[in-house]
């Protein structure tokens, strides 16, 4: 996994926050319930569904096509039944990354695989920046440090499962969330 450039990091971060301020989306919403927020503020329906194995979640949006039965266009992010939660809440955050760095959203649709599959160079950078948005939505920057910085006297052991309470994602992504969040803090 190539790494991304501290120039790269700040503008996902600044894409963030304006697309949340478009929104009227607080930070705290998303750690709370990432689901309401898509539901009460972008009109998004998500759903758990079983799918094939390799294949984590989705998104689908079709603003100008086929109405849901409630005569709203298509909003939907899918996530794989069969993975756990916490991987799902990522793989949701993910999904709405994709929509946040979308030039078009009217019409937008991905279906992601696991991570432990390889793709090719291009499609892993993006994916790479998805992955970031994806940890920047679920924990914010200045709330992540904050919190790490309330921690640092705590054993890695408690430090980790008092995030992972709280963020509610799996450990990697705190780990490489908080090398992310160094890296920005002292670059």
């Amino acid at each position: 996994m190539q790494k991304l450039t501290i120039e790269k990091m700040k503008d996902l971060e600044t894409k963030k926050q304006i697309f949340f301020e478009q929104y009227n989306i607080s930070e705290n919403d998303i750690i709370n319930s990432i689901s309401d927020v898509l539901r009460d503020k972008l009109d998004f329906e998500v759903k758990e569904m079983e799918l094939p194995h390799d294949v984590d979640g989705a998104i689908i949006v079709d603003l100008n096509g086929e109405q849901t039965r409630n005569n709203k266009p298509i909003k939907r992010i899918v996530v794989n039944s069969m993975i756990n939660k916490f991987r799902q809440r990522f793989t949701v955050a993910h999904e709405l990354a994709h929509y946040i760095l979308a030039d078009n959203k009217e019409f937008l649709a991905f279906r992601d695989h696991s991570r432990n599959k390889k793709s090719s160079s291009s499609n892993s950078n993006f994916e790479n920046e998805v992955d970031y948005m994806a940890a920047s939505i679920l924990m914010p920057i200045k709330a992540f440090f904050a919190d790490i910085e309330r921690l640092k006297n705590r054993s890695e052991v408690e430090k980790y499962l008092i995030l992972r309470q709280k963020y509610r994602v799996e450990l990697p992504a705190i780990i490489y969330r908080e090398q992310e969040v160094a890296a920005l803090n002292n670059g």
